[in-house]
């Protein structure tokens, strides 16, 4: 059998060459792909997460205006106690001047 010629030899070291590179950027892709998984479940939990704060957020927004509410219809009703002790008061000071 006669010898390959020189061109052959480089041809075939650049093919091995070549499907070495290939078998690498395979591998890569691999990882890539595992690490892009990877962080979609994170961003996914993440968006739950942030869904979960959210309703929480609208709960205890809602809370806190029943409770406004309701410290308002106090203070309104303590001062008008007070407004009418105050008036009781100055009724009966004035009563007891004129007698």
């Amino acid at each position: 059998m006669p010898p390959k010629p020189n061109y052959v030899h480089e041809l075939t070291a650049s093919v091995d060459s070549l499907n070495e590179r290939l078998r690498m950027l395979e591998r890569q892709s691999d990882d890539l792909r595992f690490r892009h998984d990877k962080l979609s479940d994170s961003t996914n939990d993440v968006k739950q997460q942030l869904a979960l704060l959210s309703q929480q957020q609208i709960h205890l927004t809602a809370r806190l205006d029943k409770w406004d509410q309701r410290l308002w219809s106090l203070v309104t009703l303590v001062l008008g106690a007070v407004l009418a002790l105050a008036s009781g008061l100055l009724m009966a000071l004035t009563r007891m001047r004129s007698s």
